[in-house]
């Protein structure tokens, strides 16, 4: 780093702030939860801001004497001249905001720089990986306390809540997802997630605008897939070139669907979820798919798979969080588990989460997709939500026509089947089927679901 290129406001920034805390100590609390080291351009000045950080930590008082304590007497001239140009610490948080804003924008002009000299297209990529990772909205941890937050509380309460609909009234009515949201929909291979996520992208498309980024399936492939679920057309037709007259008249009469759907499809095979992340903020999503999550290339190397896969995820749930996006990652499960003694497959459960046990804990709402016959292509699918943060977890019970691409909600009237579905057994006969506790209860009710 140049320091001649460094503003001069910078360095009036950092010097406010550090001699604001050795001249009034009871701004530093405010200053250290929301200034880091790193926001320091020059070494000097963060060396004496992570001193006065240790004096805080431990409990000691924070002043100039203590400071070179830390740092040595060859700091002793910088300290006084801090003290000298800071007549005040009123002003103290505002300096905070300008040696924030400064630093990082200081930063992107160099990263700008290096991206002028770029030798590589992957040399690119990296400097505007960094620069995407700058802009994020990184403003520090703040307090509420209940008394200034019961009045938000009151405002939220006079409002209607606007939830993300994903277009299953059974999920919707338990969900309570909001943009911001890191939503996890794990299902095993051919299962349909794909085409599971389309539907909701198409759905979702009508409210927002949705980023498809697909990192197996070839992009024509998805739209076609698409143009059957939207317009009804036969899935068989399409793919034969085979669309009649009628067939072209459907989708004249709907193509309102198609013009109404603010969907896109990226191909994002062989890339970071970094790269996922700044395409979608410069195409300005506000839903982002991904398909799926196994397959996102990592940019750090030497971790173990497992490493991979939780840096991955965490990076697109932090994404979601910091740019009040929805992020809904699929992700393949293990294969089906059978039960020695019953020779039934059980059903997934949060722990089937492929490579990374860390999944479901970074998503605020996971669901599992599998065949309600699982030797069986063409059965009904159930989609369990498993975990959800804001409501309550359960089961739906969909039909999936394969010719118009297309999942369908089943009304269940069966009580039997309802309570299989719904309800919790009675204890007796879970501990009876049980009773050398081998099998887990959600297991247990997978396989009461695959007899019913």
């Amino acid at each position: 780093m140049e320091y001649k290129k460094i503003p001069e406001r910078l360095y009036e920034a950092a010097t406010a702030v550090i001699g604001s805390v050795m001249l009034d100590p009871s701004v530093s609390g405010d200053v250290f939860a929301r200034v880091r080291p790193q926001d320091f351009l020059v070494p000097e000045y963060r060396t004496l801001f992570e001193a006065e950080r240790q004096l805080f930590l431990s409990g000691k008082a924070i002043d100039p004497v203590a400071v070179a304590a830390i740092v040595g007497n060859e700091y002793r001239p910088l300290i006084m001249q801090v003290m000298d140009v800071t007549p005040t610490a009123a002003n103290c948080m505002a300096y905070v905001d300008i040696l924030r804003q400064e630093t990082r924008l200081h930063r992107l002009r160099t990263l700008g720089e290096q991206l002028t000299a770029a030798a590589t297209l992957d040399e690119a990529r990296a400097v505007l990986e960094k620069a995407g990772q700058l802009t994020a909205n990184s403003t520090g941890m703040t307090a509420l306390t209940l008394q200034d937050g019961f009045a938000g509380f009151c405002e939220r309460q006079n409002t209607k809540p606007d939830y993300v609909q994903f277009g299953m009234s059974g999920l919707d009515s338990r969900a309570f997802a909001e943009l911001g949201d890191y939503v996890l929909l794990g299902a095993r291979p051919s299962t349909g997630k794909t085409m599971l996520a389309l539907q909701i992208a198409a759905h979702l498309g009508q409210t927002y605008r949705v980023g498809f980024f697909s990192l197996e399936t070839k992009d024509e492939k998805l739209i076609d897939r698409s143009m059957s679920h939207l317009f009804g057309l036969s899935y068989d037709k399409i793919k034969r070139h085979a669309l009649a007259s009628g067939d072209w008249k459907q989708i004249a009469q709907h193509k309102g669907r198609l013009e109404r759907a603010n969907l896109e499809v990226v191909q994002a095979t062989g890339r970071t979820a970094e790269e996922i992340a700044s395409f979608a903020r410069y195409r300005r999503y506000q839903v982002v798919i991904v398909d799926y999550i196994q397959l996102v290339r990592t940019a750090k190397k030497g971790y173990s798979r497992e490493n991979e896969v939780a840096a991955i995820s965490n990076t697109l749930a932090n994404f979601a969080r910091d740019h009040r996006v929805l992020v809904l990652a699929l992700a393949q499960l293990t294969r089906d588990r059978e039960d020695e003694r019953s020779k039934t497959v059980r059903a997934p459960t949060l722990a089937s989460f492929r490579e990374s046990g860390s999944l479901e804990q970074d998503a605020d709402i996971a669901m599992l997709l599998y065949l309600s016959e699982p030797d069986n292509r063409a059965s009904d699918r159930i989609l369990r939500l498993a975990k959800n943060k804001e409501g309550t977890v359960g089961k739906l019970y969909l039909a999936f026509d394969g010719d118009k691409q297309t999942f369908t909600e089943r009304v269940l009237d069966d009580n039997t089947f309802r309570h299989v579905l719904d309800s919790t057994p009675a204890p007796d006969t879970w501990q009876e089927l049980n009773d050398d506790n081998q099998i887990p209860f959600d297991d247990f009710i997978g396989e009461q679901y695959a007899k019913a």
